[in-house]
This record gives C-alpha cells, structure tokens and sequence, in this order.
C-alpha cells in the first residue's frame, strides 16, 4: 500500500513538471521561429515552426491525463481494499469521493480545465502570429506562398484543436466510465448487504419468539 502511495506523490510531480514542459517547449519554439533565440538564422519560412505548438500541446496534454487518470484509478482501489488502511485514511479517500461525486463536482476541474483552455489558447495564438509577422516583417516570399503558408498555419491551428479536445472528450468519458463503475459497486455492496441484515433480525425475532413460547 505504501508504494502505491509513492506512486501516486510521484506522478502528482509529473504532473507540474508537463505544465512547466508545455510553456517551455512552447515558448522556445516561438523564439526559434522568430529569430530570438541567439544563433538562429531566420529564414522566409521560419513561421512554420510554429505549426509545432499544437502538436507540443498534445503531447503534454496526452502524458498529463494519462498520469492523472492514473492517480483517480488508484484513489478507487484505495477506496474497495481498504483492510489495510487505517479509519482516518479509510474515512478521508471516501469523503474525497464523496466531494467530487456530490458535494462539489466541480471543486477538482478547474485543473483538467486550466490544462485544456491553456492548450486551446497556446494551439491557436502561437501559430497564428507567424502570419502578421510573415506579411509584416521582411520576407522575400511572393503573395501566392505567403498564401500557402497562411494555410499551413491555419491548418495547424485547426488539426491541433480538434486532435486536444478529442482526447480530452475520450479521457473525460474514461474518468466517467471509471466512476460509474465504482458507484456501481457501491450500490451492490449495499444491495447485498441488506438481506443479510433483514435476514439477520428475522432470525433474531424467530429465537425471541420462541424463547417467549417457552
């Protein structure tokens, strides 16, 4: 049980070092495009780094979800074997459950929607300033390839969108499938315990009956 909460601290680390890896590989890649990174020659088709945002954004965003889904997966084993932990561990993982399911549902999204809204912006806003600065700036390109690159961006832009909320859509319905089946087995456990329960104290009333029969 232990290692499994090693496990658990470690990919809570994961997790803040992909955000920290998605602003930087991002960023540098603008600065790589854009000639501001030192050493980097600029050329007239240098904006079309910036088609890598998109796909940087994905990456970090399948390797977040991947580590989070796996720390929810380990919160719901915790929860069905529990014989080993102690009533407050027992009592604080059903009380989490209990928060996100029904007392706040949204109390713990503002992360998975901090991750998705900053993968949505960085998609479109990073490469679409390669065609202000390719129009604007100093390059030798003819109107026809301006053109053509202008559609190689906008085409990232929206090749990177639908590819992130995609798999945000199949990692939402995951953690949802995941969560429907732990309430289910919940509501079984507690179906199977009533009989045994009503089973119980008609037994007892049949042994008080009959002891008053005596």
């Amino acid at each position: 049980m232990e290692s499994l909460r090693t496990e658990t601290i470690e990919d809570v680390k994961i997790l803040s070092q992909l955000n920290r890896l998605k602003i930087t590989l991002v960023t540098g890649t603008a600065a790589v495009a854009f000639g501001l990174a030192p050493s980097t020659p600029v050329g007239d088709l240098s904006p079309l780094m910036l088609c890598l945002a998109p796909l940087v954004c994905l990456y970090c965003d399948c390797q977040y979800y991947h580590h989070l889904a796996k720390i929810f997966a380990r919160a719901a084993f915790f929860r069905r074997f529990s014989d080993s932990m102690t009533d407050v561990q027992v009592a604080y993982e059903k009380f989490m459950r209990e928060v996100r399911m029904s007392i706040s549902p949204k109390l713990f999204s503002f992360e998975t929607t901090a991750q998705l809204g900053s993968s949505v912006v960085l998609s479109i806003f990073v490469p679409l300033l390669g065609i202000p600065y390719m129009y604007l700036g100093q390059s030798q390109l003819s109107g026809r390839d301006k053109i053509w690159v202008a559609g190689i961006l906008l085409g990232a832009v929206i090749l990177g969108l639908v590819l992130t909320l995609t798999y945000f859509s199949k990692y939402s319905s995951s953690l949802k499938m995941l969560r429907d089946a732990e309430s289910q087995r919940i509501g079984a456990d507690s179906t199977v315990a009533v009989p045994e329960s009503k089973s119980e104290e008609f037994a007892n009333s049949n042994a008080e009956s009959g002891e008053k029969a005596e």
